[in-house]
């Protein structure tokens, strides 16, 4: 399919005019809560076989990262006890941030939203740091400030009853 670029560069595309000194690169995102929605939800077998965990694909939903994808892998098995006791741990944060605490696919994540509590993790892939997610927590369940609340002004304070007069 052909298309015109026109429309899209004002003096016309060339290349030499585009900066390309960070193309490949995405800075990871800083260190705190961020509201989500999972994309993609599902059970993926580990490398070697092992194991599995549930795979997702999250989006940011609001501030100046929205539209930012956030992954995560929770494991479900794996022959450390300890990866496996942590996985179920962030599976009952997620479920319960949700409002699903019996779970039976991964299909009933989809399209749900929460907090995700974001680390730089401590593993680099291909070379670059990369996001991990810790936990999970209900949408405005914490650090979120409150929606501000009208308040009525105070009535004007009542009129002391006058002085008798001397008689």
């Amino acid at each position: 399919m052909q298309g015109d670029l026109s429309q899209y560069f004002a003096s016309g595309f060339s290349a030499d005019a585009i900066d390309t000194s960070r193309v490949g690169e995405l800075d990871v995102l800083p260190p705190g809560w961020y509201s989500v929605r999972i994309d993609t939800a599902e059970v993926q077998k580990t490398k070697k076989g092992d194991g599995a965990y549930v795979s997702l694909e999250t989006t940011v939903l609001a501030g100046p990262h929205a539209g930012r994808k956030v992954f995560d892998r929770i494991m479900l098995q794996h022959p450390n006890p300890d990866a496996v006791a942590m996985g179920h741990a962030r599976l009952a944060t997620l479920a319960r941030a949700i409002n699903k605490p019996a779970l039976k696919d991964t299909s009933a994540l989809v399209g749900c939203k929460a907090e995700a509590r974001v680390v730089i993790g401590k593993k680099e892939y291909e070379g670059k740091k990369r996001n991990e997610v810790k936990e999970y927590r209900a949408c405005n369940a914490a650090g979120a400030a409150p929606a501000p609340v009208a308040v009525a002004p105070a009535p004007a304070p009542a009129a002391a009853p006058a002085a008798a007069a001397p008689a």
